[in-house]
């Protein structure tokens, strides 16, 4: 089972090669939350990333810092099953930068 969180709209997509997953982001689809390679995304080292594979090697944005504080907290202590992520939102008459949100959900019985 799991508990509903929050949304957040991904930020960032152009800069970690988001665009080129484009055919792979479906609503529906789950990503995964990852920290970000701080020699790759060395700017982003304090944000979540959002991937669509589980090592995190396929990042598609970011989750802004001051809105993933404290999931990043829980990835630095290594509890990434704490949270489930799902593509809420690809809206391709938006923008880039506001076309994808990510619904995060809270896992519980664990």
């Amino acid at each position: 089972m799991r508990k509903f969180y929050k949304e957040f709209a991904l930020k960032k997509v152009l800069e970690c090669g988001g665009a080129e997953y484009l055919e792979k982001i479906k609503v529906g689809k789950v990503v995964y939350l990852n920290d970000l390679d701080e020699e790759k995304f060395k700017d982003f080292s304090k944000q979540v990333g959002v991937s669509i594979d589980k090592k995190g090697k396929k990042i598609i944005g970011v989750i802004p810092e001051e809105e993933g504080t404290l999931i990043k907290d829980f990835l630095d202590m290594g509890w990434d099953k704490l949270f489930c992520a799902i593509i809420s939102q690809n809206d391709d008459s938006k923008t880039l930068e506001n076309r994808f949100k990510v619904a995060i959900y809270i896992a519980k019985g664990l």
